[in-house]
């Protein structure tokens, strides 16, 4: 089972957060997102943190882009920010720019020197199957694997991927059965669950409409319960790095 926290670099309370789920929890892997203000500390803080493998969370929806606003057009408002409404937006994308925008995301993770394990998306924004079709040139460039939606797609294009992602938020009032009745319903394959710990702090109520909910999910990836689930019915943790 790969634990992927999604959102590192979001916020200094938000890194603080994932790197203790994998020291004290049960997350093995993060995705990091390189267009936001503060990629250096988040870098720092992954360097000298636990081993954990860390993807790039592509980001179509928040921020400035990577790429020169009047580079990429049909991405950005009249203020060269990136649109979060990309379930109603998302049609307007031209392939050209989101080819030329998540190019370069790459290419400033890569720039990093840290390893690069996966490609993952902000707001699951390889659902629309113009952006996928770059993700799938993108892992086939740089031999990467990829979240699994759309995993039919993934299968036909050759890229290596979990059987199944499991998307769910673990901060609501019956969170812990839930998560304990997945564990104990988990079936044979690597599954993926997508999470978001964090810490709350002032910058993250600017970047997200999740914020003390973050906390309660980081304390249930951290309770002896949960990881004593993972141990007795024998799930092995990885991350993405086992499919190299």
């Amino acid at each position: 089972m790969i634990v992927n926290a999604d959102d590192f670099g979001l916020t200094p309370g938000v890194n603080r957060g994932i790197l203790e789920a994998c020291e004290r929890g049960i997350v093995t892997s993060t995705s990091l997102i390189v267009n936001l203000p503060g990629l250096a500390p988040s870098v720092a803080c992954l360097r000298t943190g636990p081993d954990i493998g860390v993807g790039l969370h592509l980001n179509l929806t928040q921020g400035r882009p990577v790429s020169p606003p009047s580079d990429v057009p049909s991405l950005v408002d009249a203020d060269g920010l990136l649109q979060g409404d990309h379930d109603r937006i998302a049609a307007a994308w031209t392939t050209d720019d989101v080819r030329r925008e998540l190019t370069a995301q790459c290419d400033l993770f890569r720039a990093t020197g840290f390893p690069l394990s996966h490609l993952d998306a902000h707001k699951h924004i390889h659902r629309h199957l113009h952006v996928l079709d770059v993700v799938i040139d993108l892992a086939r460039a740089l031999h990467l694997p990829v979240r699994p939606l759309h995993r039919e797609r993934l299968t036909a294009a050759n890229i290596a991927s979990p059987v199944r992602y499991v998307d769910a938020v673990y901060f609501e009032k019956d969170s812990r059965e839930r998560l304990l009745e997945r564990l104990l319903g988990l079936p044979p394959g690597v599954t993926e669950f997508g999470c978001h710990p964090g810490y709350a702090d002032a910058l993250l109520r600017d970047r997200s409409v999740w914020v003390e909910e973050r906390e309660r999910e980081l304390a249930l990836l951290t309770a002896d319960d949960v990881r004593t689930a993972v141990r007795d019915l024998g799930i092995t943790l990885v991350d993405y790095r086992t499919f190299a």
